[in-house]
This record gives C-alpha cells, sequence and structure tokens, in this order.
C-alpha cells in the first residue's frame, strides 16, 4: 500500500521547493546574465583601473621629484652655494645653516611623511655632510650604496634627476640631482635619496590582487625598479612583453600564451613607465568571487527564510500532531482520549465531534465487554461441570463403606481416594478457586491409585519450594489432570520404572506448577493440540487463559530430551516469606 504523507510535509516540500526555484533564479542569473555582462565591460573596467592606478604612480613620483627640487630651490641651500667661502668660519656658518634648513625642509616634506622616502644623503664636494633615515632601511648598506652612487653621479655633469636601480637585495632604489658651480668649479651639492619600493608597490597593489597579473616600474631600456613581484626588483623585463605593449592606452596581447588586458603608461619626468599586464581569466575570477560572495549572501539569508518557514510551519501545524496521536490512540484500542479545544472555528467542531464519538464507542466497548464477561463465566460454568458427577460419588462412598465393614483396608482407602477427587469438583466456592494445600491432596490421591496399580513401576515426590505457597489460590484440579496425562501418556507406555516429579516455586509476579516424568513424552504438541481427555491439558489451558488472560495456561517445554516437563503458569495471588522444603515422596 502506498505511504500517504501528512499535510505538514507537503507543505514543507511546496515551501522548499518555491525557495529553491529562487535560488535556482538568482544562480541562473549570477552564471548567465552576469557572465555576459562581465565579458562586454571588463575593458572599460580594467582601463579604468589601470587609469586609476597610474594616476597614484604618477602623484607619488611627483611627490618625489618635486621634494628633491624642493631642497635646491631652498634659499638658504641657495644662499650658501653662491656664498665666498675664502673664510674657513663663514663656510662652517654657512653648513651650519644649510643643515637647520635641510631639516626644516624634511619636517615639511610629504615624501618624507609618507615613508616614500627611507634615507636622504646630502654631499658637499666629496664628502657627506648630512643624512636623515626613517630607521627602516640599514645605516650601513645604505650609505655604501649611496657612495657608489654618488661617484657615478660625479662622472656626470648634468644636473637633471637620475635614476638608480638598488644594488643589492633591499626593496629600494635611488633618486640622484647635483648641482655644480659652472664658474668657480670649487664645490658642489648632491643629494641622493633611497625610495621605499614596498612603500611604493602599495600604491599599485590593486592590480597585484589578480592572479599571474603584472605590475611593474620600469625605464625605458626595461629596467625594473618597482615591482607586484619583488624578485623581479633589478632585472629587465622580457623584451617580447615589451614590443607588445603599445605606447599608450589599453590593448590585448598574448602574453606567454595567455590573452591578457596590457598598458604603458609614463608615470616620471624620469622616462618611468607603469606597466599593467592581467590575464583576463584573472580578472572574470576575480569580479566573479565578487559577485559570488553577494550570490552566496542572497542564497544564505534565502536558506535562513526558509528554515524560519519551515519553522513556523512546525508550529502551525502543531494541531495535526495532535489529531493524529488521538487518532492512533483510537486505532489501538484507546477509547478515553480527548481532543484539546481548539481555538479556531473548524477545529473546534472537529474536536467536540471527535470527543463525542470517543464517549459513545467507550460506553459501548464496555457494555459488550461486561457481557463478554458473563459469557465467559458461563462457559467456565460448563466446563467446571463436566467434572461434577454427583452420582458417582455416591456410588463409590457406598462401595467403600462396604469395604470398610468387609475389613478391605486397601480397596478402602482407594475408594476414599476416588471420593476425595470427585468430592474436590464440589467444595470450590464461587470463584472456582481451591488453596494449593487442596489441590495436592487431590494430585497425592491420583497418585496414591495409580501407585497401587503400577506398584513399583511408578514414583513420585511432590516437592514446595516455599511452605506458605500453599495458602494461595488456584482454580480447583488444575494440577491433577496434568499429573494424570503424565501418568497416562508417559508412564504407563515406557518400559522400566517411572518417576513423576511435581514441582511448585513462586516469584514476584507468577506461580510456576512443574510437572515432570521420564515417560515416552511428546515432542511436536502444544497445551492446546494434546489429545488427553476432556478435563485433561486442553481444558485447563482453556479455563486459566479465561480466568487470567493469555499471558497464564498450560506450557510444554520442547527442549526436555528425558521425558516430558509440563508448567502451570498462574498469577501469584499471595503468600508469605520463608523457604522452607515440604517434600511428599512415594
Amino acid at each position: 500500500m502506498q505511504r500517504m504523507r501528512s499535510i505538514r510535509t507537503k507543505l514543507i516540500f511546496a515551501f522548499c521547493a518555491v525557495f529553491l526555484i529562487m535560488i535556482g533564479v538568482v544562480w541562473f542569473v549570477y552564471n548567465f546574465v552576469f557572465s555576459y555582462y562581465l565579458g562586454r565591460e571588463a575593458q572599460k573596467n580594467v582601463e579604468l583601473l589601470i587609469g586609476q592606478t597610474n594616476k597614484v604612480v604618477q602623484s607619488s613620483f611627483s611627490m618625489l621629484e618635486n621634494s628633491v627640487n624642493y631642497f635646491f630651490m631652498d634659499q638658504t641651500l641657495q644662499e650658501w652655494i653662491a656664498m665666498d667661502s675664502s673664510q674657513e668660519n663663514e663656510e662652517l656658518l654657512g653648513k651650519f645653516n644649510m643643515d637647520k634648513a635641510i631639516r626644516h625642509s624634511m619636517r615639511m616634506n610629504s615624501a618624507w611623511d609618507n615613508a616614500l622616502m627611507g634615507t636622504a644623503y646630502f654631499y658637499v664636494d666629496q664628502y657627506a655632510f648630512t643624512f636623515y633615515s626613517n630607521g627602516k632601511f640599514p645605516i650601513y648598506n645604505m650609505t655604501k650604496q649611496t657612495r657608489v652612487i654618488f661617484n657615478q653621479m660625479e662622472l656626470s655633469d648634468t644636473d637633471d634627476l637620475q635614476l638608480f636601480p638598488a644594488q643589492d637585495d633591499t626593496r629600494t632604489f635611488f633618486i640622484g640631482k647635483s648641482y655644480v658651480d659652472e664658474e668657480l668649479k670649487e664645490k658642489n651639492l648632491s643629494m641622493v635619496i633611497a625610495v621605499d619600493e614596498e612603500k611604493l608597490a602599495e600604491e599599485y597593489g590593486a592590480l597585484g590582487r589578480y592572479e599571474n597579473a603584472l605590475a611593474c616600474i620600469v625605464d625605458e631600456k626595461g629596467r625594473i625598479y618597482s615591482a607586484s613581484r619583488s624578485k623581479l626588483l633589478g632585472r629587465k623585463l622580457d623584451p617580447e612583453i615589451l614590443d607588445k605593449i603599445p605606447g599608450d592606452g589599453l590593448t590585448d596581447a598574448v602574453v606567454d600564451g595567455t590573452d591578457c588586458y596590457v598598458s604603458k603608461k609614463e608615470v616620471s619626468q624620469t622616462g618611468l613607465s607603469l606597466i599593467a599586464c592581467i590575464p583576463k581569466s584573472s580578472y572574470s575570477a576575480a569580479m566573479t568571487q565578487t559577485v559570488r560572495q553577494y550570490v552566496m549572501i542572497v542564497c544564505i539569508a534565502f536558506a535562513a527564510l526558509m528554515f524560519a518557514g519551515i519553522f513556523v510551519i512546525y508550529k502551525a501545524t502543531d494541531f495535526l500532531t495532535v489529531i493524529e496521536k488521538n487518532f492512533t490512540a483510537v486505532k489501538n484500542g484507546n477509547y478515553r482520549v480527548k481532543l484539546p479545544d481548539f481555538n479556531t472555528s473548524e477545529l473546534h467542531e472537529l474536536s467536540r465531534a471527535f470527543n463525542g464519538m470517543t464517549e459513545r464507542i467507550d460506553y459501548l466497548i464496555h457494555e459488550v465487554y461486561e457481557k463478554q464477561i458473563e459469557i465467559k463465566n458461563a462457559e467456565l460454568g460448563f466446563l467446571q461441570s463436566q467434572i461434577n458427577p454427583h452420582f458417582l460419588f455416591n456410588t463409590f462412598a457406598a462401595i467403600g463403606t462396604k469395604a470398610k465393614l468387609a475389613g478391605q483396608e486397601e480397596i478402602y482407602r482407594m475408594i476414599r481416594a476416588i471420593s476425595t477427587l470427585l468430592r474436590a469438583s464440589f467444595r470450590q466456592d464461587d470463584s472456582g478457586t481451591v488453596e494449593i494445600r487442596e489441590e495436592l491432596n487431590y494430585v497425592e490421591c491420583y497418585l496414591y491409585i495409580q501407585k497401587e496399580r503400577f506398584g513399583d513401576k511408578l514414583s513420585y515426590e511432590i516437592r514446595v519450594e516455599d511452605e506458605t505457597i500453599i495458602e494461595c489460590r488456584i482454580p480447583g484440579l488444575c494440577i491433577e489432570p496434568i499429573v494424570e496425562n503424565a501418568v497416562i501418556h508417559g508412564i504407563e507406555p515406557k518400559v522400566g520404572k517411572g518417576i513423576v516429579h511435581v514441582d511448585i516455586m513462586k516469584d514476584t509476579d507468577n506461580i510456576n506448577i512443574v510437572v515432570t516424568d521420564n515417560g515416552a513424552g511428546f515432542r511436536d504438541q502444544t497445551a492446546a493440540e494434546h489429545s488427553g481427555s476432556s478435563i485433561g491439558m486442553k481444558n485447563v489451558d482453556k479455563r486459566l487463559k479465561l480466568m487470567y488472560g493469555e499471558a497464564y495456561g498450560v506450557y510444554i517445554d520442547h527442549d526436555y530430551r528425558e521425558g516430558a516437563r509440563v508448567i502451570i503458569k498462574i498469577p501469584n495471588t499471595g503468600g508469605g516469606a520463608g523457604v522452607q522444603s515440604n517434600d511428599r515422596g512415594r
């Protein structure tokens, strides 16, 4: 049978489907619409990005160049240069004033404040007049490099700005400028500053965030002064790349087998240029990653709303769980369950109708149940009546009297035992029960008769685990038929001596009466299937089930292989404590 889905499940499926469709639409827009737009607008965005970066880098170089020119335009330096240095005191005073002016200029220098300028060295004639450092670069290495650069500047007569690449692995390059007195040829002033390449590289770091992108500052010969990849500093750019880059503007080119956007823009009066090379795939991936983050945020928001909606659906459909639980209880036979009084009119009417229905069913069930009890009692009486032959009791009583008068003691004892068995059906109270003490008396009477019949072939033993058990009440004649079955069907067909044991034990809830014999046994029959007499095992099993329920009755131990073992299970209705042994043996 096909399993039906609940209303709550259908609502959740529908709700989730709507949100999944919405997420799918967003994903479609991202993958197709935006991808198309990105491809169309990519070149414009790259050109704008490179243009903005070029302006920032150009501004930094302008700051450096203006700083150098500003030092040489200082009035104090100009006065010192034009001063007649024939007198030594005036020369020292001029140097002191010049040093003071340089310090003042450094404090006002924007390149120094922005840390673009790492060190600044001033040379007068062949000697270092003074120097300033921001502490980032090692002074010893800087002093050695600036001396080499100063010696190179001495070989040149130009007073223009000059560029010098780094002499070691320090991330820096140098800008130098000299002033030479063409008339006197006696003194000159030179300035060498170290530019912090790492700080400068931050200005075009936006280009370096794209995978495999290249951004660098080169001179006309392709020497690299600054680069997004520090390992390229001091090297020369591949001439193949230089040849593919136009003089100005943005174009497409294949670099190392990769489609790229390439650009070259001048950033300095010294002829330095900013070269940018961005792989198209890298740019698209970067832009896509940015948009993907927004898409993920949108999807997460949708997912959060979906879970919130599921929670609302669960809370709004709690009444369905209550209704289902109560209907299941009714299905399992509990007709006393009640639905709560719901607030909504429709559910209120449903609750009222359901509660009225269960009340009516419960009333009818109890009425039918009481009638069924009467039927069981009548059937029990009928079964009990099968072992109440009054006329036989009277007959055996007369025979016993004659045997006693005639001196036939053995016959008299046998007749008396038979009479005791017949009397058992008359001495029960209205409940149909007797004490175990009395039931064992019936069993002993029966076994005594059979002992007289079989002689040494039969022996028996009755054992009671706890003496107080004999005070408990059990259905009359529920043990004797089982013992009778053991003798007739077990011991009688057996060759050799037969033994019958009757053991009575109890636990917290039950009394267990175990009848064991070493006779022929029976293997494949249940208590209800055994073909004994009408007062045999089938009768006893049925009576016990009628009185106490299906959990009680007569059970055959099929694992017992040395005869037969039958267990009578009866509820424990009372009895004291204390374990004693009460063995009756013959």
